[in-house]
């Protein structure tokens, strides 16, 4: 009897098979179909009149693309990655329509593109300047001699340094006033404050010992501008977040400093011979900074996007920061980039880099 059971039971679980087989065979995945889905992104949403703009498909199941750019030339597209230019200043909606034969699904970002004119920099509100020079009669006389107008030298620092941080004046914490004090003590420089009143304390006593070395006058002077554009940028960046403590390792000391001295390197103040391999992505100054110079390469708008992301990401992390503007983690970035020094590519991305900046 146990075995006529043990038999049917075989035979029982054989013909669930035989039939989950036959239906297996008759499934046919040329029916299945991807769900239709819309969406797209774009390489830049913040941008200057004319200044193109790459936009990326991202839907599922699509078969054909209908784009509309309002403002925008072409006005419309069927291409599937489309690149559009803007000539009027505005806030402009983009849709995408997309079909697979069937079915059509449609997204729609009002306000998606925002386009700035150059001549919007004619509103920016320069800081009233308190400057004091607390050792004219000993070392501060030298830095008289070199900067007989400072109020002048700090505005046009100033706006540099908002106009590569920034896309337009509506975008940043107005800094209305700078005390600006030259004294003859230790160190170099220091800021202080938070907008709207910053201050900026230089030494004396270091621009001495400069002279002392050998330096020439021109040397001098591009060493005082040099520490301004650093300190004035630590005024008008914007903080991130979360992001540690203000000392070196931290993601907040790589993002502060680095970013400062990056500022410094475009303005024509540091040069990269003190450029080299290894460390950390958060040391800050040179190091931070060269980093972030050879981010460019990936997008040309980085450093624009790591200071909005001081607004956006809370708590702030430089993987957060790098995996939304790059999509990778700033391990395997910061590794790239130390392979591309030691092989001697960055030499390639530096002529890359200059082409992009004079374009």
């Amino acid at each position: 009897m146990k075995k006529l059971l043990s038999r049917l039971f075989f035979f029982f679980i054989l013909t669930l098979v035989v039939q989950g087989c036959k239906k297996e065979e008759s499934f046919d995945i040329d029916n299945l179909k991807e769900e239709l889905k819309a969406d797209f992104s774009a390489d830049k949403q913040r941008v200057y009149l004319n200044q193109p703009i790459q936009f990326k498909n991202e839907s599922h199941g699509a078969t054909s693309y209908q784009w509309t750019f309002e403002g925008g030339e072409p006005s419309v597209s069927s291409d599937e990655n489309p690149k559009v230019l803007y000539a009027k200043d505005g806030k402009y909606r983009v849709s995408l329509e997309v079909r697979n034969g069937e079915e059509n699904k449609l997204a729609v970002k009002e306000e998606y593109i925002t386009v700035f004119s150059e001549a919007c920099w004619s509103e920016f509100v320069y800081p009233e300047i308190i400057f004091k020079n607390t050792a004219a009669n000993g070392n501060g006389a030298l830095y008289n001699r070199l900067v007989p107008s400072p109020d002048e030298l700090i505005h046009g620092v100033c706006l540099d340094v908002c106009r590569l941080l920034y896309m337009s004046p509506e975008e940043m914490d107005v800094v209305e006033k700078i005390s600006y004090t030259v004294e003859d003590n230790d160190g170099v420089s220091a800021k202080g404050g938070q907008p709207p009143h910053i201050s900026i304390v230089f030494s004396s006593k270091y621009l001495k010992s400069c002279e002392s070395k050998g330096m020439s006058d021109a040397e001098l002077m591009a060493e005082i501008k040099g520490v301004l554009y650093h300190e004035v940028t630590h005024g008008y960046q914007f903080s991130p977040r979360g992001a540690g403590e203000y000392k070196a390792g931290d993601d907040f000391f790589g993002f502060i400093e680095g970013m400062a001295d990056y500022v410094r390197y475009l303005s024509g103040y540091l040069t990269t011979d003190d450029r080299k391999a290894g460390g950390h992505w958060n040391d800050g100054y040179k190091n931070s900074a060269f980093f972030m110079d050879w981010l460019h390469s990936k997008d040309p708008s980085f450093l624009y996007k790591l200071n909005q992301s001081a607004k956006t990401i809370n708590p702030w992390s430089w993987e957060k920061a790098t995996q939304r503007i790059l999509n990778t983690s700033v391990s395997a970035l910061w590794t790239e980039y130390q392979n591309d020094l030691t092989t001697g590519k960055i030499t390639e991305i530096d002529q890359l880099l200059k082409e992009q900046r004079e374009f």
